[in-house]
């Protein structure tokens, strides 16, 4: 709504067609079929570089990048546009700390839960700190990226030229901090998709904006959301119907009981993975069934204290031996013990 209420206001009511493209795009479907916060978050980077082009008063902007941020450690990458606004519009010393002070506002009960508990979370990062990120050249995550979007990586290049030519200083700006932001993860070898959700909005963002500031643009963001609209009806029709169920998850943690390859009492740290576009390393629905059977399924914080990690990997095709979290990394060395496939549901199970 205040998308589309800010650029009517800038552009007119051909600027529907600009809400339209972000509505339909792939990345926002995804985000409202599947509430939580690995998704959510993307709305408040939205908003904060909505209200950032805007150029609505600045608290807001502020305010929406450090909810994203208190949510999600990959909204960190919108920062870049912050930076750039600041040092172009010339921003005075105290607008940048009132700007700084409704950032930390999101963070309030994280610092007070730290300062309560004498710093809780950091103490047992320290304990094993790790990131869970490996390094390595490779097109995967951009590639992701842009069918998040729903634009061809081949069709954007040609757009680069568009707004070096066609738009004003500062789209051509935010562009190139989103080439550069898209490079950077290109040196990352693999992203859950829930990462890249920022890359998506960044892209949608500046492609729209672009569009929408000289009549060929406009005409070609209605062709993109005809296409949008097509691959919605007849191509993706979403809601998608589920084909994953909550008994078949007991029905795996039963079975998995039966090989009698722990106690009750051992601690067991448990991740699991359902596809690209949802890894859930706190499996929350397999530890719900362990701790109603009596497990020992210990918590996320406690993973460094755990004498066997399960991982279950519900998507045949992800390379889990090359895997790796901060959730798996706080178990620490590991070697696999067994490994099962139970109703095309893989169960590895690791030891010390």
């Amino acid at each position: 709504g205040f998308f589309s209420f800010l650029s009517i206001r800038k552009w007119g009511i051909t600027a529907i067609f600009a809400t339209l493209a972000i509505g339909l795009s792939p990345w926002w479907r995804d985000i409202v079929l599947h509430p939580g916060n690995g998704f959510t978050y993307a709305f408040f980077i939205f908003a904060s570089i909505s209200f950032l082009w805007f150029n609505v008063p600045k608290i807001l902007s502020s305010l929406s990048i450090g909810t994203a941020l208190s949510i999600h450690p990959a909204s960190i990458f919108g920062l870049p546009f912050f930076i750039y606004e600041w040092i172009r519009q010339k921003v005075s010393f105290k607008s940048l700390l009132l700007n700084f002070c409704s950032f930390l506002i999101p963070f309030t009960p994280l610092i007070a839960f730290e300062i309560i508990t004498k710093g809780y979370i950091i103490r047992h990062w320290l304990e094993r700190p790790a990131s869970g990120i490996s390094f390595g050249l490779s097109l995967d995550n951009v590639n992701h990226v842009f069918n998040m979007s729903g634009f061809s990586p081949f069709l954007w290049i040609p757009f680069i030229f568009f707004v070096l030519y066609k738009t004003t200083n500062q789209t051509k700006m935010w562009t190139i901090i989103t080439l550069i932001l898209l490079i950077i993860i290109s040196f990352f070898e693999y992203f859950s998709a829930h990462y890249l959700f920022p890359f998506s909005v960044f892209i949608s963002f500046v492609t729209v904006i672009a569009l929408m500031q000289n009549r060929l643009g406009k005409l070609i963001l209605i062709i993109l959301v005809a296409l949008f609209l097509h691959r919605i009806f007849f191509i993706e029709p979403f809601p998608p119907s589920s084909n994953r169920s909550i008994s078949k998850v007991d029905t795996i943690v039963e079975k998995l009981h039966e090989q009698n390859l722990y106690n009750k009492s051992t601690p067991l740290a448990i991740v699991a993975v359902m596809d690209r576009e949802v890894h859930v390393p706190q499996a929350d629905d397999y530890h719900f069934f362990y701790r109603i059977d009596g497990y020992n399924a210990l918590d996320i914080s406690e993973y460094s204290k755990a004498e066997m990690l399960i991982i279950f990997v519900e998507d045949p095709t992800f390379d889990w031996e090359h895997w790796s979290t901060w959730e798996i990394d706080q178990f620490g060395s590991r070697s696999v013990y067994k490994v099962f496939s139970i109703d095309g549901i893989k169960a590895i199970l690791y030891t010390h």
